[in-house]
């Protein structure tokens, strides 16, 4: 059987919301929670009694692994780290499973035996835009279709030292926004089969952080834009900083400025400027 691990990333008293989460047991399926921010609080019981016997408990299939360091990346790679399964489910805290989504998952791995990575629909409060129909994925990605994190699934061992890139998303200093399509990004460039799969995996009922337009989040977005589009980025941030200004979510000037400022920033992310691996 194909097994699955789903690596949530959470922090503080949200570990409450793990526990709502949780599935009853489904063969071949655990749950590996990298806790940031635990400031020494005892686990919710709901999540205690299916811990594992990594973790102190019998033999469930909850591991929960308290995490010191900042950054959202960072706490998302202590999950896939402890991950043992066959495929890794990317998960945040504030989901909603359902035991088609995690068959949906299964059943394309183990009938794709070639694909490394997928990206499954997630039904989100806001429209979001996807492929009409399964593709594989290139550089640049799909037109209109930006990534969550949420969205991604992959095949642990073909995927080796793939990681979320600490410099990235919310936590991080400079670029607060980017590490979800950075990790599509970088399978692609190792070459990696990545695939969109026009199927659900879950829904996210929350609205994501990804939607606002701090500095740091529209910093990241502009990194983005420049490693996906490195000829037509400048004309393309300013493109996105007019719709964020007719959408009235940013004033077109202050937009403009910290997209640019990722842009022109992004080569920090690199140890070559020109490479997507780092």
């Amino acid at each position: 059987m194909l097994t699955i691990d789903i690596a949530i990333a959470t922090w503080k008293d949200r570990i409450y919301m793990v526990e709502r989460m949780l599935l009853p047991p489904i063969e071949g399926v655990r749950y590996v929670v990298s806790w940031q921010e635990h400031a020494g609080r005892a686990l919710p019981e709901g999540i205690r009694c299916r811990l594992s016997r990594e973790c102190g408990g019998d033999d469930g299939d909850v591991e929960v692994y308290r995490f010191d360091l900042k950054g959202v990346s960072r706490n998302r790679n202590n999950a896939i780290d402890h991950c043992r399964g066959d495929v890794v489910i990317m998960s945040d805290d504030d989901l909603v499973y359902s035991r088609k989504g995690i068959d949906n998952v299964r059943d394309t791995f183990k009938g794709m035996p070639d694909l490394d990575l997928a990206v499954f629909r997630v039904d989100f409060p806001n429209i979001k835009s996807y492929p009409v129909s399964g593709c594989n994925l290139g550089i640049p990605l799909p037109k209109g279709y930006w990534v969550s994190m949420v969205e991604v699934a992959f095949r642990r061992k073909m995927t080796g030292d793939l990681r979320c890139h600490p410099q990235l998303g919310l936590g991080a200093e400079f670029f607060q926004s980017g590490e979800d399509e950075m990790f599509v990004i970088s399978a692609i460039k190792r070459g990696l089969n990545c695939r969109f799969v026009n199927k659900n995996l879950c829904s996210h009922p929350a609205l994501s952080t990804g939607y606002k337009s701090t500095p740091g989040i529209l910093r990241g977005q502009g990194a983005i834009i420049g490693i996906m589009y490195p000829l037509s980025g400048v004309i393309r941030i300013l493109l996105k900083a007019w719709r964020l200004n007719r959408a009235g979510e940013a004033r077109f000037l202050i937009a403009l400025k910290h997209l640019a400022a990722g842009l022109v920033s992004k080569s920090k992310l690199f140890d070559c400027p020109r490479c997507y691996r780092w």
